[in-house]
């Protein structure tokens, strides 16, 4: 048996102890190698490239929602880049802009399109921007996406085949 054999014995024999203890009256072994497939780990996969930080000691982060700094008729990403440069340029490196992208609820945490900036923040100009003068991060929060998200309406159409397995 090759090591290859051995690794993907070895995924396939974890990922189906997982679904036998959610779905003990299934046979999970197709699902299994569906489940390996979709998320692209099989054997013959190329493995990651070792993370590297990309932070130092001197690093100083700033975390702030998209709108925490607004002026009158200008669009809070411009006010937010605006401030950043005029007044903290040499005191942070980095900004960690909260949930910006168009969402129904929580703050921005419920998110409808991770593809659209929030309109009433502005747009992905204005992101850019930032990113040319700071290190950005943002939060991606993908496990808080928005039931009036495509992404969810696409999920749930996918798992009504699934439903007939299950129940």
């Amino acid at each position: 048996m090759s090591n290859k054999q051995r690794e993907e014995g070895g995924l396939l024999r974890r990922v189906r102890e997982h679904l036998n203890v959610l779905y003990p009256e299934l046979d999970t072994l197709a699902i299994a190698y569906e489940l390996i497939n979709v998320m692209g780990i099989a054997p013959d996969t190329p493995r990651p490239v070792p993370h590297t930080s990309q932070w130092t000691e001197s690093d100083t982060v700033l975390i702030t929602y998209g709108n925490t700094i607004k002026t009158e008729d200008e669009l809070p990403l411009i006010t937010l880049s605006r401030f950043l440069n005029r007044r903290l340029k040499d005191v942070i490196s980095t900004v960690h802009i909260l949930p910006f992208f168009e969402f129904s609820s929580d703050d921005g945490f419920s998110v409808i399109d991770y593809l659209s900036v929030n309109p009433s923040l502005g747009d992905w100009d204005q992101i850019e921007v930032i990113s040319n003068d700071f290190k950005l991060m943002s939060d991606l929060v993908i496990n808080h996406v928005s039931s009036e998200s495509e992404w969810f309406k696409t999920f749930l159409q996918a798992c009504r085949p699934w439903q007939r397995l299950l129940y």
